[in-house]
């Protein structure tokens, strides 16, 4: 990506004219696959518009030849593109809309099925993010060829992810398998179709093949190789090389995403863009033609993505790559560009999914911005520096690092700035001192896999050559994340990049009116930049809330739910998120909340999910916890979409699951209790809500979500009595309880989340009556606005915000 490469002064003049013949059918090709993915238009309206537009290129043509007219090809290209890629999408998505599989998700039905492993197994730990503890989890993205249920047996073809138990951690990527597990819905991301959750060890049917041994051995062969340098060093080393990520040390990959840097933990462009100049530089020098080149370039980049996994995103670094390289070698950005959109609209058709993959919008932005932004930059850069005193060589090659590392930043800033994790203030020194040492460490890398099977000790010897230099990008990492100037705060979601958009333009008209002297408008570019920085950036006022010792808030947001739970100073866990991104946002700041361990959503009724934005508004999230039952499908999407525009895995979670969150003194241990099944009864989606059992600071919580009768009867039968200090009232204190589940819980303090005159009734009188039977003391957010529990010395208690 940018700051990885540099070039001649020649060949990123600024150009006269940018050949745009192919952006529409770049824009058209996403725009379909969007469609696909974030509406829900029937897979049989996507066959429509797929015959619409090839009958319609077809009709251009021959409109065109009977006239005997110049078919400009630009547009029959388009056209017949986003034909290809609605064909494409609509057979990628057939798995994920309905079918055998879809059905058992949405049941939760227990199952036998056949998959293919397509990537090493991922060990995660279940309380990431400043977690102390917890089971680890182990994942693998699998293709699923077979079903088989109580209701009969199925041949499907679909991506899945395989959760495996810890004694099947090592089966090797290829593995031809038989597994009985539980199917639940995916991630709300088009990369899986459904989540297969192993209940016993797995049975290997097939070894891997040849190839996939080979390619295994590389990876572990230069694993080893690393063995003897410092964590940091030797992580960055595999993650600059083959993408592995296993190994990174706890708080590297959050100083690398603070820092900027967080595109050089995995393989992008840039990596893949120096493979390919090595390749060229070495056959130069062996004076072998363009032909043998371009082969041997080939040949050498299909090992490489072999290497590092043939996966979308992998896909995506390879085709930004070979761009970036074009760009260098056959005039620039003029016919770079055109690169970039004819790989986009291959990618795309070749695989639908990286059309709402947030690595493939920066690849793409950073790829443009390299091609279109930087050319210009440099020209200034350039000028800039003339006052420095450099050699000529010295002062270009900085400039050009400067420029691209800048338009690169420029480029993607509205999409980083949507995620709502704030923009980084130091990622472009930050990159420009990280650059020279990119290709080093991705040469001598690369050198080391392909080694590291047949000679050992010399990968060995490579490896650690390149930790030094790995060493160098880890140091910037954590000493330019540890500036408390490091994060801009700024607002998330449409707005932030609306946001970012204006503010980019606001500085543009600043430096062209500023060139043209026209100084009252340069004052008023000036004057909207300064006002937008005291708007996004003035502290919350929090008239002396939260109390001393909270431990857990129910959060005042009207009719919905959204509790904080601390697990560490700034930090907490998330249940429900309200009906409204202001009102959440509003309690989080006030509490001091900016990291959110995790983000669990009991369902997906608007009332609990509305607000989501406003959780991840200036907060970086870790996890997003969710009920298997993606019902309503409209909020579900909803939820699908934002959490892939952050960039956060999104797990549906079933009874039985558990984890910690936490740090230094702050522990909180967490279990899910329901649901177990789905029960097709009353509200489903109510009746699916996740129950959770929590325990902070030796404080017990019982957190209920909008669970009616069914379910409740059904937890508390599958569960001896208990003792709760804290209860979370399910749906708003409606109506709609066991008459048993107070006495079941003993709960102290009973919490009841209702917006104030609502039109339920909520809460509902003999609710009131069933907790006041058992001494419990009840608080409700239309009384007393936020409600938080306290502990001091051991005794808890309860301050309330009115």
């Amino acid at each position: 990506m940018s700051g990885s490469i540099s070039s001649r002064s020649d060949s990123w003049a600024v150009p006269s004219q940018l050949d745009l013949r192919l952006v529409p059918a770049a824009i058209g090709c996403w725009a379909v696959c969007l469609l696909a993915w974030w509406t829900p238009v029937s897979l049989t309206w996507m066959a429509v518009i797929a015959g619409g537009c090839m009958a319609a290129s077809v009709m251009v043509l021959v409109v065109g030849r009977a006239n005997h007219t110049t078919v400009h090809w630009g547009w029959w290209i388009t056209i017949l593109a986003m034909s290809v890629c609605a064909i494409s999408v609509s057979i990628s998505a057939a798995p994920h809309r309905s079918g055998p599989l879809v059905d058992a998700a949405l049941d939760g039905v227990i199952v036998r099925a056949e998959v293919t492993t397509q990537e090493e197994v991922q060990v995660s730990d279940a309380g990431r993010g400043g977690a102390v503890g917890g089971p680890p989890r182990y994942s693998v993205s699998s293709h699923l060829h077979a079903l088989e249920s109580r209701l009969g047996t199925w041949t499907v073809s679909a991506p899945v992810v395989l959760r495996l138990l810890p004694d099947d951690s090592d089966i090797a990527p290829g593995s031809r398998i038989t597994v009985r597990a539980r199917v639940s819905m995916a991630d709300y991301t088009a990369q899986s179709a459904a989540v297969l959750r192993a209940l016993s060890p797995v049975q290997v049917d097939h070894q891997p093949s040849i190839l996939a041994r080979a390619v295994h051995t590389v990876r572990v062969g230069l694993r080893e190789s690393v063995e003897g340098t410092p964590p940091d060093a030797g992580a960055l080393v595999l993650g600059l090389t083959i993408g592995d990520e296993s190994t990174q040390p706890d708080g590297l990959p959050e100083a690398m995403r603070i820092s900027g840097l967080a595109h050089l933990t995995a393989v992008s462009g840039g990596n893949v863009a120096i493979v390919l100049g090595v390749v060229i530089i070495i056959g130069r020098l062996l004076a072998v033609g363009i032909t043998w080149q371009t082969a041997i370039g080939a040949l050498v980049l299909g090992a490489y993505v072999l290497v590092v996994g043939p996966d979308p995103s992998v896909l995506r670094a390879a085709g930004m790559g070979t761009v970036t390289v074009i760009a260098l070698i056959v005039g620039g950005p003029r016919r770079g560009l055109s690169a970039l959109c004819a790989t986009i609209v291959v990618l795309v058709i070749l695989s639908p999914t990286l059309a709402v993959s947030l690595g493939f919008s920066l690849s793409v932005a950073a790829t443009a911005g390299l091609l279109v932004v930087a050319p210009f930059l440099r020209r200034g850069i350039r000028q800039g520096l003339i006052w420095i005193r450099l050699p000529d060589r010295v002062r270009e090659a900085l400039a050009d690092a400067i420029a691209l590392t800048m338009a690169a930043q420029i480029t993607t800033a509205p999409i980083l700035a949507s995620l709502g994790r704030g923009l980084s203030l130091v990622s472009v020194p930050a990159n420009v001192l990280a650059a020279p040492v990119v290709a080093p460490i991705t040469v001598l890398g690369v050198f080391a896999a392909a080694t590291a099977p047949l000679l050992p000790p010399l990968a060995a010897v490579l490896a650690h050559i390149a930790a030094p230099f790995a060493a160098w990008i880890a140091w910037l990492a954590r000493t330019f994340s540890s500036l408390s100037v490091a994060t801009l705060s700024w607002p998330g979601g449409l707005i932030g990049a609306l946001s970012a958009i204006v503010t980019l333009l606001s500085i543009t008209a600043v430096v062209v009116i500023g060139r043209a002297r026209r100084w009252p408008l340069r004052t008023l570019a000036a004057a909207l930049i300064a006002v937008s920085a005291v708007i996004w950036l003035k502290p919350p006022d929090r008239a002396g809330w939260p109390p001393a010792g909270w431990i857990a808030v129910v959060c005042d947001v009207g009719q919905g739910d959204a509790m904080v739970i601390a697990t560490g100073e700034h930090r907490a866990l998330v249940v429900d998120a309200g009906p409204d991104p202001a009102l959440v946002d509003s309690c989080l700041a006030d509490l001091g909340v900016r990291h959110v361990d995790a983000l669990v959503l009991t369902h997906f009724h608007a009332d609990h999910v509305g607000g989501v934005r406003g959780v991840g508004s200036g907060r970086s999230v870790d996890r997003i916890l969710v009920s298997p039952l993606a019902e309503p499908q409209e909020q579900a999407e909803q939820v699908q979409a934002w959490a892939r525009e952050a960039g956060i895995v999104v797990e549906p979670v079933w009874a039985g699951e558990s984890g910690r969150l936490g740090i230094a003194d702050q522990t909180v241990s967490w279990q899910i209790l329901w649901p177990e099944r789905i029960i097709a009864v009353e509200s489903m989606p109510n009746n699916a809500s996740v129950v959770l059992d929590v325990t902070v600071s030796g404080v017990r919580l019982l957190l209920l979500g909008d669970v009616e009768p069914a379910a409740q009867v059904a937890l508390r039968a599958a569960r001896e009595s208990t003792s709760f200090d804290v209860v979370k009232v399910a749906h708003h204190g409606s109506i709609y309880q066991d008459p048993r589940l107070a006495a079941w819980s003993a709960g102290r303090i009973a919490i009841i989340s209702v917006g104030t005159d609502n039109r339920y009734g909520h809460p509902a009188p003999e609710t009131i009556a069933a907790w006041q039977s058992v001494a419990a003391r009840i608080m409700r957010t239309d009384e007393h606005g936020d409600v938080a529990i306290v502990t001091d010395d051991g005794t808890l208690g309860v301050v309330t915000r009115r």
